[in-house]
């Protein structure tokens, strides 16, 4: 082989090298994903919570405004509101959850 074959070729192996690599990246970030969101559902459904509510409650919730300020307090708005509505809603029928910007 001569020099610029070799070259050619070196160039080609790096690029493959960094596409395997954003690959597996990508796929190890799904994986992470999916592992975060089942332990909250494991999690959920170890507190009592009907898996099938919490779906239902976490589809029909609305969250909007700016957040960036709200630090833990916007997580927190958030789960109370879920919470409320995979155990009947009796709370969010008198009031809203939300937090202060």
């Amino acid at each position: 082989m001569k020099f610029a074959e070799l070259e050619k070729k070196r160039i080609s192996l790096l690029k493959s090298i960094s596409d395997e690599l954003a690959r597996h990246k990508a796929a190890a970030d799904r994986f992470k994903a999916e592992l975060v969101e089942t332990v909250r559902l494991i999690t959920a459904s170890a507190d009592g919570i009907d898996l099938d509510a919490l779906k239902l409650a976490e589809s029909v919730i609305e969250v909007r405004g700016t957040f960036d300020k709200a630090g833990d307090d916007r997580a927190h708005a958030l789960q109370k509101a879920i919470d409320d509505l995979a155990n009947g809603g009796q709370s969010l029928k008198k009031a809203y959850v939300g937090t202060k910007s």
